[in-house]
């Protein structure tokens, strides 16, 4: 009886180690994804930012062309 009880907490503890170990892989993964997005995110919002600046000087240069 108590060599089965032992059993299954040797068990259960082997679960919890794979979850555990799961869980860390998953999140690894979700981490790596996320900075690959906000990687990305940022590169647009700088291109973004490079083609307003380009614009709006181009705009200000011909203002003051015509003026």
């Amino acid at each position: 009886m108590f060599t089965e009880e032992l059993q299954t907490i040797r068990q259960a503890e082997e679960r919890a180690d794979i979850i555990r170990k799961d869980a860390k892989t998953e999140a690894a993964r979700l981490m790596k994804d996320a900075n690959t997005k906000a990687g990305k995110m940022a590169d647009e919002a700088e291109t973004k930012a490079k083609e307003c600046y380009e614009a709006f000087l181009a705009e200000g240069q011909q203002t003051a062309q015509a003026q």
